[in-house]
């Protein structure tokens, strides 16, 4: 009788365990924002995680007064932003690693890392 019970239950977690994994494939969406931190050229945040063989977009705003780059070491992703502009990046992540996100016009800006896990 319990195994009767018992059967739907375990169907049932692994299509949530399933959708889950899932999830992560579909693609990361993060926003980033070129910006100034204790008066160093910055973006806000210090890293990007993706999983590798997801689409990642990357929603990147310019709050500060001047242009700004940026580009993704290995992936062949170079933008410049300018003052207060808005621009969407958008790649999928094939490559597992440690990728340097750079500002190629301000070059004493801060780095950022985009960390791409095996899938």
């Amino acid at each position: 009788m319990h195994s009767r019970l018992a059967a739907p239950a375990i169907a049932a977690l692994a299509l949530v365990l399933l959708a889950g994994c899932q999830s992560n494939v579909r693609g990361e969406h993060v926003a980033l924002t070129a910006t100034t931190i204790n008066g160093t050229a910055a973006y806000s945040l210090p890293v990007i995680n993706a999983v590798a063989h997801q689409r990642v977009v990357i929603d990147l705003t310019n709050n500060t007064t001047q242009p700004r780059g940026f580009s993704i070491e290995g992936y062949g992703v170079s933008k410049t932003i300018a003052p207060s502009a808005h621009e969407l990046v958008s790649f999928k992540a094939d490559k597992a690693g440690i990728f340097t996100i750079h500002d190629q016009v301000d070059q004493l800006a801060q780095d950022s890392r985009l960390v791409v896990a095996q899938a």
